[in-house]
């Protein structure tokens, strides 16, 4: 704690600083000083807890000089002392909010007396002033705690304890509604995400509670205690506002709000109804909002979608106009109406996505294709059907677009290449061994393969085992065996030759290339 003497009699203040148990009461450090001027000085740089300051000076008088004081540290304990205890000086001294007036001439008693009262002040504003931080930093937690135990309806003596502490209404008149907030994105600034959406409902003298349940999700509680019940019209109103200033900031946003409840215990309810109401972002997509409505506006299914048999035709002819035009279709057919549920239009749409892949295996140009389980994952991260729709045309168009490669090509021959790309690692993979799979005699085998593609087929594995080569070299992990392995050849040496005589350089060189 630090204290400041401030009074132009030398004796006074050199008989304050002399017989004062500073230690006892807690003071740390002291400073005098003979004039105003000099105490505004040391405290611009100082900053004292407390100021002992006579009233009557000659440069400034105390009063003013307190008022200065109190301007740069508003923290700061007031003593005054002076000869003169009038009216005037009183008056002054309650406006500045002084601890204690200590007429002189005094006791060394009544001043330590003083000084305790304000060294007791300063212990207690600094902690409040710390409780303060601390809630502050800490009020983000609480009203995470709280919003969670109301929208689970998990109601314990310490959550409504935290919701008096938060001035959260628990009679039973107030009125609330849970809206959820769901953005394209990830939310990198949450403050500035809620210092842009907040301002909307304070203007309409609403309070909120809210909380981050995901990067891209918010739950808000919206109540307002004046005003009884919502005017729906207006929410929503303001909810479109919100959605359509994100939008404008290159933040798509969704919300889903739920039924208005009457009481804090019904908050779960109006949760369930928002979560119900944000399976409508499959349908609506972003920039867009669902209202929950107590009569309707509920999606039915019909558990039945138009036939896939024209769609699946069209992918196994490497038809992508076709393919483009039958899904385009199928895609306003559920727009249009919900005629299935959202788990079934992604079982659908899987399929259609895994039709696609195995039509790709077929393309010369397509070595890697995804399994079931990548396309089922696919399928699921979509959170709306445009995205599936996107999704679908992409694939459709990356994979069977370059359809013109495989003209000219018998079945067979297609199949003897899918099985090089497929077990180009085994080294007995051979012409005999490609011939018997296919029920063809060696040299017939060849002889078609030479023919349709230009190559050899010892000539196109070792084209495939090459290119293979050439990506696993970019992994540091692999030794040169171990790459020479995993393309189909047992000896080290024998596959360095061959792949130099491809590429022109020998794979050690070559990976440094990569590096």
């Amino acid at each position: 704690m630090k204290l400041m003497v401030v009074d132009d009699e030398t004796a006074t203040r050199n008989g304050i600083l002399k017989y004062v148990h500073w230690t006892e009461l807690g003071i740390e450090q002291i400073k005098a000083a003979g004039s105003a001027l000099e105490a505004l000085r040391i405290s611009s740089v100082w900053e004292p807890d407390i100021v002992i300051s006579d009233i009557r000076m000659p440069d400034m008088d105390g009063v003013t000089l307190c008022r200065k004081l109190k301007e740069m540290l508003p923290a700061c304990c007031l003593i005054f002392i002076s000869g003169y205890a009038d009216k005037e000086n009183l008056i002054a001294a309650i406006s500045l909010s002084a601890v204690s007036f200590v007429e002189k001439p005094f006791s060394i008693e009544e001043l330590e007396a003083a000084i305790q009262k304000a060294v007791d002040h300063c212990f207690a504003s600094h902690e409040t002033a710390y409780l303060k931080s601390s809630l502050r930093c800490n009020m983000p937690v609480i009203e995470e705690y709280v919003v969670k135990g109301l929208v689970r309806e998990e109601i314990t003596d310490e959550l409504l304890d935290n919701c008096r502490f938060l001035e959260f209404p628990l009679d039973q008149k107030t009125c609330f509604q849970v809206l959820l907030f769901e953005a394209r994105e990830a939310i990198k600034v949450r403050a500035e995400f809620l210092g842009t959406i907040l301002p909307y409902f304070e203007e309409r003298q609403e309070r909120t509670l809210k909380y981050f349940r995901s990067e891209r999700e918010l739950v808000m509680i919206l109540f307002s205690p004046e005003k009884g019940c919502f005017i729906k019209e207006s929410i929503q109103n303001t909810i479109m506002e919100v959605i359509e200033r994100l939008n404008r900031e290159g933040i798509p946003l969704f919300c889903a709000a739920g039924s208005v409840v009457r009481g804090y215990e019904q908050i779960a309810a109006s949760f369930g109804k928002a979560e119900q109401m944000q399976e409508e972002l499959f349908f609506t997509g972003y920039g867009s909002a669902s209202f929950y409505r107590k009569n309707g506006g509920e999606r039915t299914t019909s558990g039945q979608l138009m036939k896939l048999s024209e769609i699946e035709e069209a992918i196994r002819r490497y038809d992508v106009p076709g393919i483009c035009k039958w899904e385009e279709r199928l895609y306003r057919t559920i727009r249009r109406g919900s005629v299935c549920s959202v788990s079934e239009i992604r079982k659908v749409y899987f399929q259609l996505l895994y039709a696609v892949e195995c039509a790709a295996l077929k393309l010369l140009h397509q070595e890697v294709v995804r399994t079931g389980d990548e396309i089922w994952c696919t399928a699921c991260a979509a959170r709306t059907l445009e995205e599936l729709h996107s999704c679908f045309i992409e694939a459709a168009e990356k994979k069977l677009a370059p359809s013109h490669e495989r003209e000219g090509l018998s079945d067979t021959v297609f199949q003897v290449i899918c099985q090089i790309k497929k077990d180009y690692s085994r080294e007995d993979l051979d012409i005999t061994t490609l011939a018997d799979s296919v029920y063809l005699t060696p040299t017939y085998l060849s002889n078609l393969f030479k023919k349709e593609t230009g190559f050899t087929i010892g000539q196109y594995i070792t084209l495939v085992r090459i290119k293979a080569a050439k990506e696993l070299l970019g992994d540091k992990s692999l030794k040169l065996y171990q790459v020479a392995e995993q393309c189909g050849y047992s000896d080290q040496n024998y596959f360095a030759k061959i792949f130099k005589r491809q590429e022109g350089i020998n794979p050690s060189d070559f990976r440094k290339t990569r590096m």
